[in-house]
């Protein structure tokens, strides 16, 4: 996997050392690797000076993270009173003109307050003077140091710069283009910055999780092309046995006769059904489902519910899962007779062939798990792909058996979530079950618990 993208705080250290810890807290914790000059893994030139070492961290930064605080801090060049924190500014903003380099400022909500105050102040008393000398007693006296700003004129020229204001005044009068990249962000607490990050950054969830979903929608749009094939230049849809399903009988032992058509569908379904469950992925989609990435929080209830998106991928891996196990020996087997029974009508010596009933479970059964995943890939990439649809869970084929009475005594010792539940809180007693479901269904749900607590 690529390397983590970057973030560079850069601001003074002193008054800010708490914010800047949290901010590389949230930034790790949302998948980035954060740059502090004052942390030990701050990657330094032995050569060079610890001012040329910030300076270099910013060429392999992906995001500049700006905090203009009360103090000026360090001076990079004291003669014209720029700081390091200044002079970091200006070299991303120089990587910026070069490459993609996002670039985001805050500053003190109580610091532009009190600058946009002073600026007022400064035309007033100005406008009321009319020597020099005094204009600049004046200044001394508005640019005075305080515990909001240490050095009021330097700080005031670094937000100036920072939005570019003799730019924009310029662009205003018609004399230069608007300056871009001049967006600064006044804050009161961290829950102002993280806003503005998650904005700015479009991090509707941590990078992680960003990272798993681009791998789910790979291997999604990879899964879904193994339920297709080429043949005769023509694009076919693996998993189709509709025609045949409608002609079975509710019994199994029943033979069922077969045309010409319903064999030629079937000789394609048997010589491509098992390429798919030898292929599938779900690295991605079980990390999915694991780290619980699509999961919602219901603020009415206060627990965590289940979304559509993440119901669908847990459809995903058990239709999966069963496409795999019906991929055995045994159905192998089967499908090596009934690819015999069914020659001699495609090649037409005959004109149909009565199959025994219980030899089309499997096929059918597996057509109808590749539809079931036709429907919820498809719906599951329209979904990462920003799409807004919703699914029909109705619609999936959840039949263990096509054969209806076949179908009905695997149902009736089937054992629902539900139940399970209640068994274990002790809602429902063993006699209860032995009364509503009989003892198959009583024996099933005791094996069940077992294995969930050998101990009991």
């Amino acid at each position: 996997m690529n390397r983590k993208p970057t973030v560079f705080i850069s601001s003074t250290i002193y008054d800010l050392k708490d914010l800047r810890s949290s901010l590389r807290w949230w930034f790790e914790k949302s998948g980035f690797r954060v740059l502090l000059s004052e942390s030990n893994d701050f990657p330094v030139e032995p050569n060079a000076s610890s001012y040329k070492a910030c300076i270099s961290a910013i060429q392999s930064t992906d995001v500049f993270v700006l905090l203009i605080g009360n103090r000026v801090g360090g001076m990079y060049d004291s003669s014209n009173r720029i700081s390091i924190t200044r002079q970091e500014y200006r070299e991303a903003r120089t990587v910026s003109e070069n490459r993609n380099l996002q670039m985001i400022a805050f500053v003190r909500q109580e610091l532009w307050t009190i600058k946009e105050d002073r600026k007022a102040l400064e035309k007033y008393v100005i406008s009321m003077i009319d020597s020099e000398s005094l204009e600049e007693e004046a200044k001394s006296l508005i640019y005075h140091p305080s515990k909001i700003a240490d050095e009021a004129e330097a700080l005031f020229s670094f937000i100036d710069e920072v939005t570019q204001k003799k730019v924009m005044n310029d662009a205003i009068a018609g004399n230069a283009s608007f300056p871009v990249n001049n967006w600064i962000n006044p804050f009161s607490s961290f829950e102002d910055i993280v806003k503005t990050l998650e904005t700015r950054l479009e991090m509707k969830s941590n990078l992680d999780s960003l990272i798993i979903s681009h791998r789910l929608k790979r291997e999604t749009i990879y899964n879904l092309k193994l339920l297709f094939y080429r043949k005769y230049d023509r694009t076919n849809s693996l998993g189709d046995l509709m025609s045949i399903r409608q002609k079975l009988p509710n019994d199994m032992d029943s033979h069922i006769m077969l045309n010409r058509d319903d064999c030629i569908i079937l000789l394609m379904f048997l010589v491509e059904s098992s390429r798919p469950a030898k292929c599938f992925r779900i690295d991605a989609l079980s990390k999915s489902i694991s780290e619980g990435i699509f999961l919602e929080w219901d603020s009415r209830t206060c627990s965590i519910i289940e979304s559509e998106l993440h119901e669908a991928l847990l459809c995903i891996k058990k239709n999966i899962e069963e496409a795999i196990d019906m991929n055995d020996l045994t159905t192998k087997h089967i499908f090596e007779e009934l690819l015999q029974e069914i020659t001699n009508v495609v090649n037409k010596k005959v004109p149909y062939c009565s199959i025994e009933g219980f030899k089309l479970v499997s096929p059918v059964i597996l057509s109808e798990r590749y539809e079931n995943l036709k429907l919820l890939l498809t719906y599951v990439f329209q979904r990462l792909s920003n799409i807004s649809v919703s699914f029909d869970f109705e619609k999936l084929h959840t039949e263990r058996n096509p054969f209806t009475e076949a179908n009905a005594r695997v149902v009736e010792t089937q054992i629902s979530d539900e139940l399970l539940e209640d068994y274990i809180s002790g809602e429902k007693n063993l006699d209860w079950f032995t009364k509503h479901y009989g003892k198959p269904a009583l024996d099933k749900i005791v094996k069940l618990v077992k294995e969930q607590n050998p101990q009991s």
